[in-house]
């Protein structure tokens, strides 16, 4: 609550809060004072308000163009992505025939489409041996078979084929240092493929090697006479100095293991 106080000039009452005497005009510091002070806060305050939205509406004015060149930047960047993988692919193709031209680069990619959806028709409806018959042929003619998905599964499939292909010729003619290598060395390549998780095969194409798989085993153990133990052991003498199986190696032990095969 204000109190009154005199005015020095003309000794009227007046208000401590008032700037000015309402009689004679004279300044009362002290009122004076307080109400600039109390205008300079109302006007702080104001401008605070002020500069609350101002900043919002400068941030919806901001993220307008901020959201759309989000947007764009993204799309660059997917068809950056896009480019580069069509420029590997290309790449890829031009490493693997040097004589290609980039006409026969787009003709080799769309060969692909058309003769891996092929494959693909095979795998799903089990017909594996035409499948190889068709990849051998094709990769024969000079095309890129090794770039379709299921590859793997099709090495995998045509090492069991050879398999019993060489063993059809030993029921007829007894065994050789060619065909008890090549035998060993494919029941090792497939006990290699079960141990190790990246074989490069998906879950279905894992599921539709089982049968080989279990098929190879029975040769290692009841054609070629290993258990378990000695198979396990026989696994870490083929090894080269880089973890990988030598060709050599399991020719050796092929050779030293041969009169037991049966």
């Amino acid at each position: 609550m204000s109190k009154m106080i005199k005015c020095p000039n003309c000794g009227a009452d007046i208000d401590e809060t008032l700037s000015k005497c309402p009689y004679c005009g004279y300044i009362n510091i002290e009122g004076a004072e307080d109400q600039y002070m109390d205008k300079l806060e109302d006007v702080r305050s104001k401008l605070d308000v002020v500069d609350d939205e101002a900043r919002d509406e400068y941030k919806k004015g901001l993220f307008k163009p901020l959201k759309v060149i989000i947007i764009v930047s993204v799309i660059v960047f997917v068809i950056f992505c896009a480019g580069l993988l069509l420029s590997a692919r290309i790449d890829k193709i031009n490493k693997d025939s040097s004589t290609h031209t980039g006409e026969d680069t787009l003709a080799e990619m769309k060969w692909e489409k058309e003769h891996y959806a092929l494959y693909d028709e095979l795998l799903e409806s089990g017909e594996y041996d035409e499948l190889v018959e068709t990849i051998y042929q094709d990769r024969n003619e000079g095309h890129t078979v090794h770039r379709w998905d299921h590859y793997n599964f099709y090495t995998y499939y045509v090492y069991c084929k050879e398999t019993e292909e060489t063993l059809e010729k030993v029921d007829k003619e007894g065994w050789n240092n060619y065909a008890s290598t090549i035998v060993t060395y494919d029941c090792l390549y497939y006990i290699y493929m079960l141990d190790d998780e990246d074989t490069g095969l998906n879950d279905e194409d894992r599921e539709r090697i089982v049968p080989c798989a279990e098929y190879m085993h029975t040769i290692f153990t009841d054609r070629l006479g290993y258990d378990d133990e000695q198979i396990d052991e026989l696994k870490k003498r083929v090894l080269n100095e880089y973890g990988n199986m030598d060709y050599d190696k399991v020719k050796e032990v092929a050779e030293e293991n041969q009169n037991k095969y049966k």
